[in-house]
């Protein structure tokens, strides 16, 4: 497993992209919103809702394709998962003829790092339709040592960065497709959950009724949940309360202009400076580091759930950026250990957890480091000396 320096390295660098993209996305819409704003009270209301309509489909977008980016960084963090790698094994010769199938089990096994069921069977064809995917996986295949699994292979390919965006865009369009959104997720019911459904396959027994969806479906992964979150219930919530601050706005201006009598020339330049370049884009900076923080921690908590629901062990680091703007609480967080599903000793789960004061997650830049309990030391958390 690699030191703490590369892995937060990693994380620093897809946090760093995230959040760029979901900034000049935010920026751009802040324009829009800008050039789009009349003068007409009734028309600006109207203005605004269209606003918070695409804002929500930018958040839900953006937060679902870091989610798929971090989920994958989860999986090379923990490593192949030897359950997994059983599973997918299949003994058969490496032949010229066996080679597709081979290709096969090796796409479904990087599927598998990030979702399950049907959602990953799904993923595995959006790869397979990838040449350049294929033949990244046909050469891992040809120069991996004898007997390497799947989920060996996989794992070797996650190392590659352009695997990476290739399997976090085939993931995030997945997701998108109606009939492969996973219904409401069946409550766990122990070790009686692990035979066959009565429709065979892999479908556990449906001991409960699933809540709020029919009897017999697959149980959804933590992060295919996540997703759904974030898509769903999250981006339009934000949504909502980035729209009413822009509306407070508007609406000052227009109060004020109604006051003094200002004509619609008037009220349209006051709209434009009061919404200035200046505001986007501290907004944006701002709404961009805070929304993609929960998207990049979410999804590696999910993950990290997910494999321990398949029988690992892990422990999870809160990793704070040292560098004199971090809050004195985070300082003094900076490299905690903690069990997996321990909270924290700021009492949260792990950063940007959904829910959380506001004074905790906003501008919060921290993320977090998952490894199995047996493969690093444990350390205690050690606090940043005082400059």
């Amino acid at each position: 497993m690699r030191d703490e320096a590369f892995w937060r390295g990693e994380i620093d660098a897809l946090n760093r992209a995230a959040i760029a993209r979901a900034e000049i996305a935010l920026r751009r819409e802040f324009a829009r919103l800008r050039a789009s704003l009349p003068a007409d009270p009734r028309a600006a209301g109207q203005a605004l809702r269209a606003h918070q309509a695409r804002l929500a489909a930018q958040l839900g977008a953006h937060g679902r394709l870091t989610a798929q980016h971090f989920a994958v960084l989860t999986a090379r963090m923990i490593g192949p998962s030897e359950k997994s790698a059983k599973f997918l094994t299949k003994a058969e010769p490496e032949t010229a003829a066996a080679r597709e199938a081979r290709i096969a089990q090796v796409l479904l096994a990087l599927a598998h790092t990030i979702s399950t069921g049907p959602i990953a069977a799904a993923i595995a064809r959006a790869l397979g339709a990838n040449a350049l995917m294929v033949a990244s996986v046909d050469a891992a295949i040809r120069s991996a040592a004898p007997g390497a699994t799947p989920a060996q292979i996989a794992a070797t390919l996650l190392e590659d960065r352009n695997v990476t965006a290739r399997l976090a865009l085939a993931a995030a369009t997945t997701m998108t497709q109606p009939d492969l959104q996973p219904p409401t997720e069946t409550p766990a019911s122990g070790p009686a959950n692990s035979g066959a459904g009565p429709s065979g396959g892999d479908a556990p027994p449906p001991p409960r009724p699933p809540r709020g969806g029919g009897p017999g479906g697959p149980k959804r992964s933590r992060f295919s949940a996540l997703v759904e979150r974030i898509v769903r219930d999250e981006a339009p919530r934000r949504a909502r309360r980035i729209a009413a601050t822009s509306g407070r706005i508007i609406a000052e201006v227009l109060a004020r202009g109604a006051a003094e009598g200002w004509g619609e020339q008037r009220i349209a330049k006051a709209l434009r400076e009061a919404l200035g370049d200046e505001l986007a884009l501290h907004r944006a900076r701002t709404i961009a580091r805070t929304e993609m923080g929960g998207g990049q921690n979410g999804a590696t908590f999910a993950i990290a759930l997910d494999r321990e629901a398949a029988g690992e062990e892990l422990d999870k680091d809160w990793l704070a950026n040292i560098d004199g703007r971090e809050r004195e609480s985070h300082r003094d967080l900076n490299r905690e250990r903690r069990p997996l599903r321990e909270r924290f000793s700021n009492g949260l789960m792990h950063p940007h957890e959904f829910g959380a004061p506001a004074g905790e997650v906003i501008n919060c830049r921290c993320g977090m480091m998952i490894g199995r309990r047996l493969t690093y030391t444990p350390r205690q958390s050690t606090p940043a000396p005082e400059p």
